[in-house]
């Protein structure tokens, strides 16, 4: 019982967006909407002042709570916006602004998460690096013996536009590399990486007795390494001549010489 008090109905102006469609259907109607994003809205008695109290709900719930940003996965986006820029126009041409761009968002995030644009480029490096091997690493925990050394050393091939794209990212740098001793230590760090890991699959292979026990699995491992990056600069450069099928059948005669195919 409200008493003699009455309760105005006349519309209420409030933002559209903000209209919840099941208060619409319980307890109201839309009178009219106009072209600026507000809609007259108009119920009766105790019903008005309950909807009012939800939209301020809503309204306050909407726009008060903070969007979570996970920093490390913020990082490796705009890292990957990095290195498809650097693939797509070189180092030169991969200024903050451009990488911005790639990654839909203004140059402070690149700034706030990198300080500079020089560990913006050692990140993207590291990035291209490490994607790679968890590739490799996926290959070698589904794999073993030869199966898995060719599904490694194929995922540090130029086979497709993902693994074109690191090279050409790799490449872009090695000229930097000379000069810089933060991008050199990237360089080797991948290379010792990537000499470990076929060594080890080497090692077991070889005590699984697939492999003769007089084979030299380090020598082995960097001479993978090498074909790797002599394969992979000729298919950049000549992609024509090393097209996918070239580059796997070099690679199977590559570990022929180490495990002959009946």
């Amino acid at each position: 019982m409200l008493g003699s008090r009455s309760i105005s109905t006349a519309p209420a102006r409030l933002p559209t967006r903000q209209l919840d469609s099941r208060v619409l259907r319980l307890t109201g109607r839309i009178d009219s909407q106009s072209s600026d994003g507000w809609t007259d809205f108009r119920v009766g008695g105790l019903c008005s002042v309950r909807v009012i109290l939800y939209l301020t709900f809503v309204t306050i719930r909407r726009t008060s709570l903070p969007k979570i940003v996970d920093h490390d996965v913020e990082r490796e986006r705009l890292a990957a916006a990095a290195c498809r820029t650097i693939a797509r126009v070189g180092l030169d041409g991969a200024t903050l602004r451009a990488i911005a761009d790639e990654a839909q968002c203004s140059t402070a995030p690149l700034m706030h998460y990198f300080g500079d644009k020089n560990q913006l480029m050692i990140h993207a490096l590291r990035q291209a690096s490490r994607q790679t091997g968890l590739r490799m690493l996926d290959v070698h925990g589904r794999e073993k013996g030869r199966s898995a050394l060719r599904g490694m050393a194929a995922e540090g091939l130029p086979l497709d536009k993902l693994r074109q794209d690191e090279w050409r990212v790799w490449l872009c740098f090695w000229g930097q590399s000379v000069a810089g001793v933060d991008l050199v230590a990237e360089q080797i760090q991948r290379y010792t990486g990537w000499r470990r890991l076929f060594a080890a699959v080497f090692l077991q292979t070889q005590a699984d007795g697939d492999l003769a026990r007089n084979v030299d699995v380090e020598t082995e491992a960097e001479l993978l390494v090498a074909f790797i990056d002599g394969i992979g600069i000729q298919a950049i450069f000549e992609p024509k001549r090393f097209r996918k099928r070239r580059q796997l059948e070099l690679l199977d005669a590559h570990l022929d010489r180490l495990f002959p195919r009946d």
